[in-house]
């Protein structure tokens, strides 16, 4: 780390080593200069190097440090006018440069064209959610649950056919995960978000952090010297309402860029969660109703300064206060084979706080005129959660020895305390023969966890502490190389993590300590042999860190039957992807992938047939595989339909570490069909309906569990008025009421049924306003601790 600190200051001092200067002027056949012609410096082999335009007089200046032999390219727009041989040697100046052709003069270029739905890149596929009715008036959380290829489950973002992964904005890690996750998306509305970026396989420069890929937001840009506002609200009516109310301002001016963005939403949401557990002496049917109140506050604050041409600097803050609480009612019912029965019915209130604060300071550097740049990024991160539950219990008819009738009084209470501090350094390094990219990351976090468990009605308490502590240090290098005159695109790059963790329980009495220094390699292979095809072949390997809230030991209790706990020893998972691209005019596209998870971790429910105890733990208990193919088509021949459908098609094979806790191993076939239609039912396209289809067909996946198939379908209408300034768009979405998940698995020999619903049927009524210069655009700063908030849970 030290050395590339002191390579960056090297760079940088390159700045006032003296380079070779290159003047010249353009001109046409009548002897009139040109404005806006593009410069290139080329080395013999035709790779640019350095490029610049021409001023109103038609002159020039290009900076080189070494001297040679080079090609001198002009070219206006998509016409080369010359290629000149020279030679460096020093200082130059070319004088008058003739070329051909006498008509160099543009009046006023108007660029029109709607970019399509869906884009395939080299590394990626690119949603774009301005285009999409489905979306429309929704916030992040609505755009990418109509994101090809994405599933949200049980507040877990994830590809379709593989595990979780991480959430960017704007090529920066968000740290958050969980409900937090999903109140943070909820805060950023439709409208400032530009398109959805599916990375499955991630270039070296990102953090490895995210076992099956990245998703990155990006969101919209303002022009310069302009400012512009936005107002948004909607109402969503489900089985209980919700709205949020919020609105943007952005300043653009000479140096100076401020946005600031704020956000409040309010209401609730209902949810289910259902299981059968099948004991070998009676049935255990668990019925669990909640009502989860949403009560968050978003604001975020940015100012970017340009300190010179070369030197940009600013910073960004994000605030983040929520009282996400819940409120339970739970009610067991135990049948035993005789006909009896034992009812357990539980109520509980969940008391939430929640405060997130996060602060970046970032600086990008011209390190030169030749497309060297040092980046840096200093983060902090504090995250604080209260929580406190309190929950009554009530059994009444037992028949079972070690259950008796009675009342139970509890309150289970935790305070948990995030800090992270974090620094990065980027450097583009452009070279003669390639592009080389290198950086490091230094990351230091703690997290301190207090919990009670106070048992009220048998007046006993339990206390205990959790401390963990994390440090990460990592280095990368990549580099990019372009033949046959960009037919040939090839990247390469590896990133090792070097990490040490150490987690203190106080109630056990024991310290766990890791120390590891894992590799993480990427490849990247694209071929473009004319406008109409595009193959390319990438492989990554990716690592998923458990979240803080897995760690700790303590016991969470839903009711005296049934608690959740942490592992101290939870390792992390590391996850090989290889994807084989083809892509037929942008319309037609074609994946094969191939993905390993080795150490692969989940919650592992275990059931003690003789005390009755249902406990939820994390292990890293399972390695898995998959093979598939995602087959996708853009209908695009009606000027009035846009249509994007999808199929993905795949198979898995997982071998259990903990047999016979769960099966030895499962295989199996999965599938998911979608497709998603956009109608303009005007020429001016102000009138737009949409409606989403998706199917998920029976299918097992790799943590040994059966999921029944599932059915969604959506509807959604889009109008303009005033000049497009006013957006009013209403939805309903999940019209068949499908579960969210619907799952059976064996555990310990024991059978269960698990299905859960989350309120995902409702209606939406949503309203925008945009006034100013300009379309909006929020400086959102992509922090670089984002792993680390990620896993706050």
């Amino acid at each position: 780390m030290r050395m590339l600190i002191i390579l960056s200051f090297i760079f940088i001092s390159g700045n006032f080593i003296s380079q070779i200067r290159l003047n010249g002027q353009i001109f046409d056949e009548n002897d009139k200069s040109i404005e806006l012609a593009e410069v290139l410096l080329m080395t013999k082999d035709s790779v640019a190097i350095t490029s610049t335009l021409t001023n109103e007089s038609g002159s020039f200046t290009i900076k080189n440090k070494d001297t040679g032999q080079y090609i001198l390219r002009v070219k206006y727009f998509k016409n080369t006018l010359l290629n000149l041989n020279i030679t460096l040697n020093g200082n130059t100046d070319l004088g008058k440069i003739k070329v051909k052709g006498n008509n160099f003069l543009i009046d006023k270029v108007v660029l029109e064209g709607k970019k399509k739905l869906i884009e395939r890149k080299v590394d990626r596929l690119v949603f774009n959610v301005e285009n999409s009715v489905s979306a429309a008036g929704g916030d992040a959380l609505d755009a990418l649950m109509v994101t090809p290829g994405i599933r949200i489950q049980n507040d877990q973002i994830s590809i379709i056919g593989k595990s979780g992964l991480s959430v960017m904005v704007n090529d920066r890690l968000m740290q958050l995960s969980g409900d937090d996750l999903i109140n943070y998306l909820r805060s950023v509305p439709v409208s400032d978000i530009k398109n959805i970026e599916v990375i499955t396989t991630p270039p070296a420069k990102y953090s490895a952090e995210g076992n099956s890929g990245i998703i990155n937001i990006s969101l919209k840009k303002a022009k310069n010297n302009s400012w512009n506002s936005t107002f948004n609200t909607s109402y969503r009516q489900g089985f209980y309402g919700m709205g949020s109310i919020g609105g943007l301002f952005n300043y653009q001016k000479n140096k100076l860029a401020l946005s600031t963005s704020i956000n409040y939403l309010n209401g609730a949401y209902f949810s289910e969660e259902n299981a059968s557990i099948f004991y070998p002496e009676n049935t255990w049917n668990n019925r669990n109703r909640y009502k989860n109140y949403q009560d968050n506050l978003n604001l975020r604050v940015s100012m970017d300064y340009d300190i010179s041409k070369r030197w940009t600097t600013g910073f960004q803050y994000i605030g983040n206060l929520s009282n996400p609480n819940v409120s339970e009612r739970l009610n067991t019912d135990i049948l035993g084979f005789n006909g009896q029965r034992t009812n357990l019915y539980t109520t509980g209130l969940n008391r939430r706080d929640n405060d997130l604060t996060s602060l970046n300071w970032h600086s990008k550097i011209d390190l030169d005129t030749l497309g060297r740049k040092l980046n840096i990024d200093f983060d902090y991160f504090n995250y604080k959660a209260s929580n406190n539950r309190d929950y009554y219990t009530k059994t009444t008819g037992s028949f079972i020895n070690g259950i008796e009738d009675g009342e139970v009084f509890v309150n289970n209470s935790s305070l948990q305390k995030i800090n992270n501090y974090s620094i990065q350094f980027d450097i583009q390094h452009p070279l003669k023969w390639m592009k080389l990219n290198y950086g490091s990351r230094l990351s230091f976090s703690t997290t301190n966890n207090n919990i009670t468990l106070n048992r009220i009605s048998e007046n006993k308490t339990e206390l205990d502490d959790f401390r963990y502590k994390e440090d990460v240090q990592a280095v990368y290098v990549s580099g990019n190389k372009s033949f046959a005159e960009g037919i040939w695109d090839v990247q390469l790059g590896i990133r090792a993590e070097n990490t040490q963790t150490n987690g203190t329980s106080g109630s056990l009495n024991e310290t766990t300590k890791n120390n590891y220094l894992k590799f993480f390699p990427t490849a990247y292979v694209k071929y473009k042999p004319n406008k109409k095809h595009t193959y390319s072949l990438n492989y990554s390997r990716r690592i998923y860190r458990p979240a803080f809230g897995q760690l700790n030991p303590f016991r969470w209790y839903s009711n005296d039957f049934a608690y959740s706990t942490g592992n101290p020893s939870l390792m992390p998972v590391f996850v090989d992807n290889l994807e084989f691209n083809y892509s037929y005019k942008e319309n037609l596209q074609t994946t094969l992938y191939y993905s390993y998870d080795s150490n692969n971790s989940s919650r592992v429910v275990y059931f003690d047939e003789n005390t009755y105890n249902q406990i939820s733990i994390p292990l890293n208990y399972f390695d898995d595989y998959s093979i598939g193919v995602k087959q996708l088509y853009i209908f695009q021949k009606l000027k009035w339909l846009e249509s994007t459908n999808q199929m993905d098609v795949y198979y898995f094979h997982s071998n259990s570490r903990i047999y016979p806790i769960t099966p030895r191993s499962s295989e199996g076939i999965g599938a998911v069909v979608s497709t998603y239609n956009n109608f303009s039912l005007n020429k001016e396209k102000t009138i737009q309906i949409g409606l989403n289809f998706q199917y998920f067909f029976p299918r097992k996946s790799g943590d040994l569990v059966e999921n029944k198939g599932m059915a969604l379908m959506g509807l959604s209408s889009k109008f303009l008025f005033l000049k497009n300034k006013l957006l009013v768009a209403l939805s309903v979405n999940n019209l068949l009421k499908s579960f969210d998940y619907n799952t059976e698995s064996y555990r310990n020999n024991i059978y269960n049924q698990y299905n859960g619903y989350f309120d995902s049927q409702y209606v939406r009524l949503s309203l925008r306003y945009q006034f100013g210069s300009d379309r909006p655009k929020d400086q959102m700063r992509n922090v670089g601790n984002k792993e680390e908030r990620q896993r706050i849970n």
